[in-house]
């Protein structure tokens, strides 16, 4: 059983609401921006700094610590503190920015670093997507949990979280039957 597509589930939905909430999706995307021009204009100038806000090569850092246990490495130092570099980077450390994942390749590696990041980004999805999905035995809880958090990954690193407000079939309705449709797939070829 198929559920609903995406065209079904915005074709049932008034007109209005979604110009609405695509003009909202739209604006907090370019708001997002905003946040990566401050650190573009300002990366250079603040990284010596970083060390002191605890930020200084903090995608290395956070990547060999977080697969040692506390109950190991006692003094372990946080993940990346977002108000930190709240702080460090708008002066405002009372709230948590989001920290786009173009701006902490930025901050860490230089230019270079965002086109790089982002192939490494993209073809680690791609070995989880594989993984997950891409086998002859249809297992549909793989498929949610791949879509699932890839969802929460893209949402949470380039789009903070705009689906928060917005009914959840608009942004998830696709999700769940591309698994069920990856399945059938494998099942009627297998036949």
């Amino acid at each position: 059983m198929r559920g609903p597509s995406t065209v079904e589930c915005l074709s049932t939905e008034d007109l209005s609401v979604i110009i609405s909430e695509t003009g909202e999706a739209l604006a907090a995307r370019v708001e997002n921006l905003s946040s990566v021009a401050v650190v573009v204009a300002n990366y250079e100038a603040l990284a010596p700094y970083e060390a002191s806000y605890g930020l200084e090569n903090n995608i290395l850092n956070d990547l060999y610590a977080s697969f040692i246990p506390r109950s190991i490495w006692n003094e372990k130092p946080p993940t990346s503190d977002a108000r930190a570099y709240s702080d460090l980077y708008f002066n405002y450390g009372e709230n948590s920015f989001a920290i786009s994942p173009f701006a902490d390749f930025l901050r860490n590696f230089g230019p270079i670093g965002v086109p790089l990041g982002m192939l490494v980004l993209g073809i680690d999805l791609r070995l989880i997507y594989s993984a997950l999905t891409d086998n002859d035995v249809c297992d549909v809880e793989k498929g949610v949990l791949f879509f699932t958090d890839h969802d929460r990954l893209v949402r949470g690193f380039l789009c903070d979280d705009l689906s928060r407000d917005r009914p959840h079939h608009l942004y998830s309705c696709p999700q769940p039957m591309a698994c069920e449709s990856h399945c059938e797939k494998n099942e009627s070829s297998a036949h």
